[in-house]
């Protein structure tokens, strides 16, 4: 079972606490799925991961 990523979900993941939670579990190699209702912040928060290379 090596090489096995945990899976996080989030909410409330396009701003405070929910965006900082995202960042600090990608880092940690947490897979995300990450849910909000504001859809620009949440691509903005998905696309700033994805340039970090982390997920």
């Amino acid at each position: 079972m090596s090489g096995l990523r945990p899976v996080t979900i989030i909410t409330g993941a396009s701003a405070g606490i929910g965006a900082a939670l995202a960042r600090v579990f990608v880092r940690n190699g947490h897979v995300l799925a990450l849910v909000a209702r504001r859809e620009d912040r949440l691509h903005a928060l998905a696309d700033e991961i994805a340039a970090s290379g982390r997920w």
